[in-house]
């Protein structure tokens, strides 16, 4: 159970570089580029995923339920 967490938080983590790196322009997703977005979207969105990963680790089943809604916002404010 234990490996499975850290693994979750793992991707959480490279979730929240990749948007990092697209927020200074190393990385681009499709047509989309940073000018395109809100500047602090590609800062506060990093920090939502490097928060809900964190929740992982606590190990309190309301926690990774509330971690897991901050961590598909982002995807819904993508899309």
């Amino acid at each position: 159970m234990k490996r499975i967490m850290l693994l979750c938080l793992l991707m959480a983590l490279i979730s929240a570089l990749i948007y990092v790196l697209m927020g200074i322009g190393v990385m681009h997703a499709g047509a989309l580029t940073s000018d395109d977005g809100i500047p602090a979207f590609f800062y506060i969105i990093p920090a939502g995923y490097i928060i809900g990963g964190v929740l992982i680790l606590l190990k309190k089943r309301w926690l990774w339920i509330t971690g897991a809604v901050i961590n598909a916002l982002p995807i819904v404010m993508f899309i």
